[in-house]
């Protein structure tokens, strides 16, 4: 199939086809969706669970394979034959999970049939994350992932901080900057749906919603909202999953009766949350592109955030609070958010979501996208986006 400036056919790579939690799924969800409702004919391949209900939100734009051995190696069961049936579907791969071996598999059939190879990093190279079974990595990178990294034709960072990083780790192939999109929702004051008994009675409501994993930082925000000074008209609601023993620790932390955990909540639970919380907080150790965050901004919601989520633009807009990235950073950003009046979160929040509107809509993002692609598949001149020093 050949590629022009008005249609592509790509071929999209995650870990997982069913981690609704997961920023990565979230983002790369509404590029295809996105790439779709414009005419394009992108195609997303993940690995499943048990159920095909993991598919259901790709409609029909997905195929998932069952995984083969433990479940953080990333092999999938008949990718490569697959693959080959479908030599001529795609003009180009875009993969957004670093540490695959399915990607191995990837890469030798882009070589194999001529189709270039873009890898969104996710923030997978920022040095919280390399220090995240570090030894592993290292491994995978010179061994069984060395054909995958010598084949990329061109990387994509999130952020100017993030481009600094890959460069600063020796990256020297192109780099394209571009961020993730937001879909911004109608507001509305038919909260109609929420009980108020769900969102503690009469208490104001801080949520968090996004992975347990222990580089979002939750274990020292609980610790930072039992050291401060609240009151008891607040409540802390962490809204996400993780891996049992990590969840059950984080849980042994609470000390006060202020501290909720409700699980993953998605789909219209997860939009009752954000409609109806005071505020949002994202906590991060580091963060390539903060996207739960840009999402609560999408809802007009006040954001409290540490500095090492590396999105700073909102804060100066007046839209959040951010903070040093650190127990006592969180503590006194606590300290300072819940003290504003309702009439000034909701005017931070309107802030925000003007600034995500004007900055990241998904129609801006998917056209600097596609003159990415373009230019990969020899049909277009390089963008502005796109870096080669």
């Amino acid at each position: 199939m050949s590629m022009n400036r008005t249609q592509f056919s790509g071929l999209f790579v995650i870990d997982d086809l069913g981690i609704e939690s997961s920023g990565i799924y979230a983002a790369m969800l509404a590029t295809v969706q996105e790439m779709r409702s414009l005419g394009h004919c992108p195609f997303a391949i993940g690995g499943v669970g048990s159920t095909e209900n993991d598919l259901t939100p790709w409609q029909g734009m997905a195929r998932g394979f069952e995984r083969s051995g433990p479940i953080s190696l990333g092999r999938f069961k008949g990718l490569k034959p697959w693959l080959q049936r479908h030599s001529a579907d795609w003009d180009f791969v875009s993969v957004h999970s670093t540490w695959l071996l399915a990607n191995g598999v990837v890469a030798d059939w882009c070589r194999d049939s001529g189709k270039p190879l873009m890898l969104t990093v996710h923030g997978m190279f920022n040095p919280a994350a390399l220090r995240v079974s570090r030894w592993k990595k290292v491994l995978s990178r010179r061994t069984l992932l060395s054909g995958f990294f010598e084949q990329i034709m061109c990387y994509q960072a999130l952020s100017d901080a993030e481009y600094e990083t890959l460069r600063q780790i020796g990256i020297r192939k192109p780099i394209c900057v571009i961020g993730n999109g937001a879909r911004v929702p109608a507001i509305t004051e038919d909260f109609a749906a929420l009980k108020r008994d769900d969102f503690g009675g009469n208490r104001r409501t801080l949520l968090y919603l996004g992975r347990l994993h222990p580089i979002k930082g939750v274990d020292r925000l609980i610790e930072a909202w039992q050291q401060a000074t609240l009151g008891a008209n607040w409540q802390l609601v962490i809204a996400g999953d993780g891996e049992r023993g990590y969840r059950n620790w984080l849980e042994s932390l609470v000390r006060c009766d202020g501290i909720r955990f409700i699980g993953m909540v998605t789909g219209v639970q997860k939009e009752t949350w954000l409609r109806g919380c005071d505020a949002f907080v994202l906590p991060s150790h580091s963060e390539a592109f903060p996207v739960a965050a840009i999402e609560a901004w999408g809802y007009a919601k006040p954001v409290l955030l540490t500095d090492t989520c590396r999105f700073p633009a909102p804060v100066r807009a007046g839209a959040g609070i951010e903070v040093v990235s650190s127990v006592h950073g969180l503590m006194e950003g606590l300290q300072q958010l819940t003290k504003q009046t309702p009439n000034t979160l909701q005017t931070m929040g309107l802030r925000g979501r003007a600034f995500i509107q004007s900055e990241y809509g998904w129609d801006r993002i998917c056209s600097k996208l596609v003159s990415v692609y373009s230019w990969m598949c020899d049909q277009g001149p390089a963008p502005d986006c796109l870096r080669f020093d």
